[in-house]
């Protein structure tokens, strides 16, 4: 495995980790994943602290996701390639002080979409929108309540979202989709809530 180090929200350190990697490939990028960004989905602090953050996650969940793409195009090959944005659920449904997250997220699905309509003969391009993922290895608690809140029993795992990404990034199984977002949620998304 080769690795390459990148700022994504630097404009040179993005394309000097492209041509770094691509030379690695042999100048070809078959898929691109944008699933760098900023987790904490919460703006906190003085007013000045929270535009800081805003910008933070736009340049950084948005921008990135963006310049990653603009510096892969280059090497991935016409009709067989493919670039799978990593969006969030948050794009569609808001918590207090999500501004930030829930615009870069809301902002990555209008990116793919213009994307797939821009690179339509070139590129496949697709998001993914993850719901709650226990991304500690298991060592998070989980309660029986936070598994009855999903209808399909239980929270998800990163193995949920890698396979969703491996069909979207294979194009003899999914080389007639673009433009789309696919939720991997557990229904959450589907489940109509009642205030108790």
């Amino acid at each position: 495995m080769k690795t390459a180090i990148a700022d994504i929200s630097d404009e040179n350190s993005v394309k000097a980790a492209i041509q770094e990697g691509s030379a690695f490939l042999n100048k070809s990028i078959n898929c691109l994943v944008n699933n760098a960004g900023i987790a904490q989905p919460f703006l906190e602090g003085t007013q000045l602290q929270r535009i800081q953050s805003w910008q933070n996650f736009i340049s950084t969940n948005l921008s990135g996701a963006f310049m990653m793409s603009e510096a892969c195009l280059p090497f991935m090959p016409h009709g067989d390639a493919s670039i799978v944005h990593i969006s969030s659920v948050r794009a569609h449904f808001a918590e207090p002080n999500s501004e930030g997250y829930g615009s870069a997220k809301a902002g990555l699905i209008g990116l793919t979409r213009a994307q797939a309509v821009s690179l339509a003969k070139h590129v496949r391009v697709n998001t993914v929108l993850p719901g709650w993922i226990d991304t500690s290895g298991g060592s998070m608690e989980v309660t029986d309540e936070d598994k009855e809140w999903h209808p399909v029993g239980r929270i998800g795992r990163p193995e949920d979202i890698a396979e969703a990404v491996l069909f979207l990034a294979d194009s003899s199984k999914a080389g007639f989709i673009t433009g789309q977002e696919l939720s991997i949620c557990g229904g959450v998304t589907a489940k109509l809530v009642y205030p108790e």
